[in-house]
């Protein structure tokens, strides 16, 4: 195979991982319609949990972990750091209330 090809296989991979990152970080902020701003950080809590267990999922298998998965982190932590910045404000008077 020549190296135009590998290029484009790279880029096929690094796009799908991004697309799937953007649709991930979608699907979560869609849990924007649990009941109260309490609840949905602590749904963004578990559901965070989650991520970090595919490392240990490729580790236990002790195989690589995959090259783009890094794409996917960057892309969906982005779009989450975006999202959680935008609900700040409401999050901090969520808490300050409830004292």
């Amino acid at each position: 195979m020549g190296e135009g090809y590998s290029m484009l296989g790279f880029v096929v991979v690094v796009t799908l991982y991004a697309v799937i990152g953007l649709m991930a970080a979608g699907a979560i902020v869609m849990a924007r319609k649990i009941p109260g701003p309490k609840a949905e950080q602590i749904f963004y809590a578990m559901f965070l949990i989650i991520f970090p267990t595919f490392y240990l999922a490729f580790a236990a298998q002790l195989t690589a972990i995959p090259l783009a998965y890094g794409i996917f982190c960057a892309v969906f932590d982005f779009c989450m750091a975006a999202y959680f910045y935008t609900r700040r404000a409401e999050w901090s008077a969520a808490w300050s209330t409830s004292r």
